[in-house]
């Protein structure tokens, strides 16, 4: 992503200091499966996972049932979620959902998620961004599936 497209989807970490740009991170499992092929909702960016340019965000689809809209605003994320749903299998309700943040940092090797904190990145490549929407999307599954677990063993 350039700085164009950061600005629609750019939070201010604090109103009082110019904070450094920020992306929101919203991670949604759908349902069990996501069938994203021939999937068409903007500029391919990656086939695997796929992922596409919406709006001034992507959207990363994973077929075990997540989608990670990054950077979108919330009235942007619906378009994206409403194209999804005909091709979801074992379709969940309510969603599990995680969110997160991505911050510029000014050097590369500060680059690090603090606990509770935002992650902090050196650019907002599509390479950095996937491999953050990866890891967010697995934590998403993983925690529906300790939910139904701790479920059966109680």
């Amino acid at each position: 992503m350039n700085a164009d497209q950061l600005a629609v989807g750019a939070v201010p970490l604090s109103p009082k200091q110019e904070a450094a740009p920020t992306l929101r991170i919203r991670a949604l499992m759908l349902g069990d499966r996501i069938n994203a092929s021939g999937l068409e909702i903007g500029t391919l960016v990656s086939s695997a996972p796929a992922a596409f340019r919406v709006h001034a965000g992507l959207a990363v689809i994973f077929r075990y049932g997540v989608v990670v809209l990054i950077g979108l605003l919330p009235s942007e994320e619906k378009v994206p979620i409403d194209n999804l749903k005909s091709r979801v299998t074992g379709e969940l309700s309510p969603y599990e959902e995680e969110i997160a943040h991505a911050r510029l940092c000014h050097d590369e090797a500060a680059e690090a998620i603090q606990p509770g904190g935002p992650i902090c990145l050196a650019k907002f490549s599509d390479d950095r961004l996937l491999v953050v929407a990866d890891a967010l999307a697995k934590s998403t599954s993983l925690a529906r599936d300790e939910r139904r677990v701790a479920a059966v063993s109680t």
